[in-house]
């Protein structure tokens, strides 16, 4: 379902490896003072003293109490089964040139969508001054709009 008009048609890998690259963006960067942490889609990382906590840790240790948790923090991996849905859809257009551009430009939006949840529910929820920049919302959306946006323009 190429829209000639999209530029995936002329570069359906190009397309894919910007889907894959958005594993490495973070969804949220986290700023307080001078300490920063990384929201990423895998989980939570921090460079200042190069601790990684995984998304698969973090709802294996608080399963019981995963309903008690905020929303915005629920949200986190129902956006991740998103963004894999979305990289799955990409890398198998390529390897087997069949997809649905509509489908994965869909799942990249609800995906930034969730993202910007969680920003939104850091930003609000924590204790001082700690600002939280929705990047992966905004890389999701851009991905989605220029790679996808034709298809998803047909929708409506």
């Amino acid at each position: 379902m190429d829209d000639p008009a999209s530029p995936r048609s002329a570069s359906p890998v190009r397309a894919a490896v910007a889907v894959v690259l958005l594993g490495f963006l973070p969804w949220s960067v986290l700023w307080q003072g001078n300490e920063i942490a990384f929201v990423m889609a895998w989980g939570l990382f921090n460079p200042g003293d190069l601790h990684v906590h995984s998304l698969y840790l973090l709802l294996t240790e608080s399963w019981p109490s995963y309903w008690l948790l905020p929303h915005s923090l629920r949200v986190w991996p129902v956006g991740t089964v998103l963004y894999g849905l979305a990289l799955a859809s990409a890398v198998t257009g390529v390897l087997f040139r069949r997809e649905d551009l509509r489908v994965t430009g869909g799942l990249l939006v609800l995906a930034g969508v969730a993202a910007l949840w969680v920003s939104l529910g850091l930003a609000t929820r924590t204790v001082g001054d700690v600002i939280a920049i929705p990047v992966g919302a905004v890389g999701l959306w851009l991905v989605a709009w220029w790679w996808y946006g034709p298809a998803l323009r047909n929708l409506v």
